[in-house]
């Protein structure tokens, strides 16, 4: 159990959760539900990359190991708050909620999405017919969260509206920084990244991509050294200087839907060639992290056919990457 001033991070394959022992024992977040068979077959088959134990994981859901880790440490809890409401942060919070007995919080901006009165846009790179598989069960938010206020005297809400309407980040005694999906670490998804680097997350998970960019700097206001991400390594200590460094990577020209773009290989092609389905673009690009899988340049990416066309290969997620104009270009038309 990794621990940082009183904060405790609950491993949940590739997210986690957080419980703070203060004041006030509060568990942050709760994980995904079960996923369904279809939609592991259909992860499994393009490429995802699950990490060790991490399908039987996603199909037992977050629920047990929560409660597991609750118990093993004899922990209790006095209210949940959420982060944000995506799926895999509230997949069990209705049922955590009764069988814990405590209040739930949220940001009023996301409250609506929570108690199921406005839904939440599942994963565009799943076909529609798995959509249904990532729904959640809505949960009554008993306290209304706002920005900049005092949760009790050791927590900070800060509210970064962009990865959702409502997304926060916690700041416990000026010394730790929960930022929830406000910012990654080196995962799974993100292999290239180095151990203590952080990253925003994806454009096609924001509700605001360029919002989710021109709040980020609002966290500099604020006194911390570590941050802990719901997915991937925490940065320990420097945590601001981190930060700081991801800000100045900014990229020029933020693009909102990059999935349509389409490269030079498809303008090229021939009228009766099939293009690459939408659905397929959505889960190459996120499957390789808006990124070249050769360099790892986010500039002029297309994506590329590892088998060639013309030599038999098919427009699927397993057969194709992202790669930028320049690493495409030293490619030749051979099957290597």
């Amino acid at each position: 159990m990794n621990s940082f001033h009183g904060v405790h991070e609950i491993e949940l394959a590739n997210t986690k959760a957080f419980y703070i022992d203060g004041s006030e024992k509060i568990l942050v977040d709760t994980g995904l539900k079960p996923l369904h068979n279809d939609v592991l077959n259909f992860l499994s088959k393009n490429g995802y990359n699950f990490g060790e134990g991490g399908f039987e994981f996603f199909k037992k859901g977050s629920h047990h190991t929560i409660l597991n880790f609750l118990k093993k440490n004899k922990f209790k809890v006095d209210v949940i708050i959420c982060t944000h409401c995506h799926g895999d942060h509230t997949g069990n919070l209705a049922q955590l909620k009764e069988e814990l007995n405590v209040p739930v919080a949220a940001h009023s901006a996301d409250i609506p999405f929570i108690e199921g009165r406005e839904k939440v846009s599942n994963p565009q790179f799943v076909p529609e017919e798995l959509q249904k598989h990532f729904d959640v069960a809505p949960c009554k938010v008993d306290i209304s969260l706002k920005d900049d206020e005092f949760f009790n005297e050791d927590l900070r809400i800060i509210h970064i509206e962009g990865h959702t309407k409502g997304n926060i980040c916690l700041l416990y005694r000026n010394k730790v920084l929960i930022t929830g999906d406000t910012v990654l670490g080196k995962n799974l998804l993100n292999p290239k990244m180095a151990p203590e680097e952080l990253n925003l997350s994806a454009e096609w998970s924001c509700f605001s991509y360029k919002k989710a960019w021109d709040n980020l700097p609002k966290l500099l206001n604020y006194s911390f050294d570590t941050i802990l991400p719901s997915h991937g390594l925490s940065i320990k200590k420097d945590g601001k200087r981190r930060l700081e460094q991801l800000i100045k990577r900014r990229p020029e020209q933020l693009i909102d839907r990059v999935y349509d773009t389409i490269p030079i290989q498809e303008k090229c092609i021939k009228p009766d060639r099939q293009r690459i389905p939408d659905e397929v673009k959505r889960f190459v690009w996120k499957r390789d992290d808006g990124s070249c899988v050769k360099c790892g340049s986010r500039e002029r990416l297309e994506f590329d056919h590892m088998v060639p066309v013309s030599k038999g290969g098919s427009n699927t997620a397993r057969n194709i990457e992202l790669l930028c104009e320049k690493c495409n270009r030293k490619k030749s038309d051979n099957i290597i």
